[in-house]
């Protein structure tokens, strides 16, 4: 096991209920509790169970302390979980760089989300991008 394995990145969108942008209640009463869910890695389909399947439990979530759940600016959030995976070819780290990369560096981000799509996917997306941080 490596160290920071038990760590997942995952968007800070992820980890709350939805809110209605007209309401002032602090964004700490919308969270989900660690007991809420529950980390899924090494899937591929979303709807039915894969044998590389691992079922982790979550001991912390943590959003970005800027995060503004009405525009999203900064929806980056950490979820340590109470215990790392087995690592193996269908459970990897990301590599993380060390400093912010340069304009027109290639990033590239996987997940079921649908913001263009009208439904979520069946299986796993990736979209690669030469990104402009600013």
């Amino acid at each position: 096991m490596q160290s920071g394995s038990n760590w997942i990145v995952t968007a800070a969108h992820c980890l709350h209920y939805s809110l209605d942008s007209l309401d002032p209640t602090p964004l700490d009463l919308y969270l989900l509790s660690p007991s809420d869910f529950k980390i899924i890695v090494g899937k591929h389909w979303r709807l039915r169970s894969d044998d590389t399947e691992q079922h982790l439990t979550v001991q912390h979530i943590f959003l970005h302390p800027m995060y503004d759940p009405k525009t999203f600016e900064n929806d980056v959030a950490l979820v340590e979980l109470s215990q790392g995976p087995v690592l193996n070819d269908f459970v990897m780290p990301i590599c993380l760089p060390e400093r912010p990369p340069g304009e027109g560096a290639m990033v590239i981000v996987s997940g079921w989300g649908k913001q263009f799509l009208q439904r979520f996917p069946e299986t796993l997306m990736e979209v690669k991008s030469h990104g402009d941080p600013g």
